[in-house]
């Protein structure tokens, strides 16, 4: 990562590692969250057409 990059080199404190971390991980987890929610829906697009098992 950039911001561990620029920790190494002297240029920001760690606080700034563990914010972009823990921005990185939110963003990994709405990720998840939103493929969640599109498989969700596809099976009930499937399931209401009759194409998936009940």
């Amino acid at each position: 990562m950039l911001i561990q990059a620029r920790y190494d080199g002297g240029l920001t404190n760690f606080i700034n590692v563990l914010d972009s971390q823990r921005s990185y991980i939110q963003a990994r987890q709405a990720l998840a969250m939103s493929q969640r929610d599109v498989k969700t829906a596809w099976a009930a697009v499937n399931r209401s057409v009759g194409n998936y098992p009940r």
